[in-house]
């Protein structure tokens, strides 16, 4: 096992660190990122960095086991400027994942930073930062007790990760400081303490989103509401409720002042942008199933089937055809990634990246 840093891990999970590169040499110019299989995926961008999570189900001699590689790459004008790295990988036999999130965290001092959720059905998902200037990640949370507490969301702003844990009768938003559960003392003794304060909800699992000090989720048995809220130490404020004309099947937030939400309406679906400032709801798309979305930097990304829509200030456009059914996508405002999932005349199965810039 490679050496992690925080918080104690479960019995039933183990952290890997590295970074481990995938491959040896730095990647030319606009070289392709490929990622092996068909994996479950999660994707964002930080900074001028690319990050994504894949969970995947792996046997060797009759065992099973399941693991989740958080990777990322550098990116430079024309593609990646560097090679991919897997800095992260969270294994266990305690059963599947259930899926994936994985929310920027970058700064000035730890450029191309994230924070992985791992969600688990069997078990509370950990939740991990990564890295600092050493390569080093830190588990922020990772309680493999029965009944222990579930991590539902996270996400970061500033020095800060926060997560809302969802107990049984009640949930608290966790504000944690990766520097003091490090191992270096000048970052301790300069770190932020914890803070923890009562959360107004108990968000659904999956349907939840954290990023840069706003806080969105669905509340349990309530489908066809989104509420949004301002997150810091002394915990929620600004709770507004957004209601829906169907049940919300994903969300994301676009601090300061949008949610993208999709859903199932009538018969079909839509996607949707809230503007909180002007409490206007606007409509993107419309179609027969759900298609996945992404949203950061004012622009929204729409993958419907092999159709991807972008773009910025409430509309969306065409920007390009994917070679397969669409994994993830990820934008930062200025471009889309989207993570292609094609297959080779052998059966052969990978997941190409394709770098598309917003006009």
């Amino acid at each position: 096992m490679r050496r992690h840093l925080g918080a104690r891990i479960g019995l039933a999970l183990a952290v890997l660190a590295g970074p481990t590169a995938a491959g040896g040499a730095p990647h030319a110019e606009a070289a392709p990122i490929v990622v092996p299989g068909w994996p479950a995926l999660a994707a964002e961008f930080s900074g001028s960095t690319l990050a994504w999570a894949a969970a995947r189900t792996s046997r060797l001699r009759g065992f099973a086991y399941w693991s989740v590689e958080a990777s990322r790459v550098r990116l430079g004008r024309g593609g990646p400027s560097g090679p991919v790295e897997t800095p992260v990988v969270v294994r266990t036999q305690a059963g599947p994942f259930s899926g994936v999130a994985i929310a920027p965290a970058g700064s000035p001092r730890e450029p191309g930073a994230f924070v992985l959720l791992a969600r688990g059905r069997a078990f509370p998902p950990p939740v991990v930062w990564c890295c600092d200037a050493r390569g080093l990640e830190v588990v922020i949370e990772s309680d493999g007790r029965a009944g222990a507490p579930r991590a539902v969301a996270a996400g970061a702003d500033g020095r800060r990760v926060r997560l809302v844990l969802v107990a049984a009768t009640s949930a608290r938003l966790v504000s944690e400081d990766p520097q003091r559960l490090g191992d270096d003392p000048a970052g301790r003794a300069g770190a932020l303490p914890r803070a923890e304060a009562p959360f107004p909800g108990r968000p659904a699992d999956g349907l939840a989103a954290i990023r840069g000090g706003l806080a969105a989720w669905v509340e349990r048995g309530e489908p066809a509401a989104v509420r949004v809220a301002r997150i810091g130490d002394g915990g929620a404020t600004g709770l507004t409720i957004l209601h829906q004309p169907g049940s919300v099947a994903a969300l994301r937030v676009d601090p300061p002042r949008a949610v993208v939400v999709a859903l199932r309406a009538g018969r079909g679906a839509q996607v949707a942008r809230h503007d909180l400032a002007r409490g206007r709801r606007a409509v993107l798309w419309r179609g027969r199933s759900l298609p996945r979305i992404a949203a950061a930097g004012g622009a929204v990304a729409i993958a419907d089937g092999r159709r991807v829509l972008a773009g910025r200030a409430g509309r969306v456009a065409p920007v390009g055809r994917a070679g397969g059914a669409v994994g993830a996508l990820a934008t930062d405002g200025r471009r889309v990634a989207i993570f292609e999932r094609i297959a080779s005349r052998r059966g052969s199965r990978v997941t190409v990246v394709r770098l598309v810039r917003l006009r």
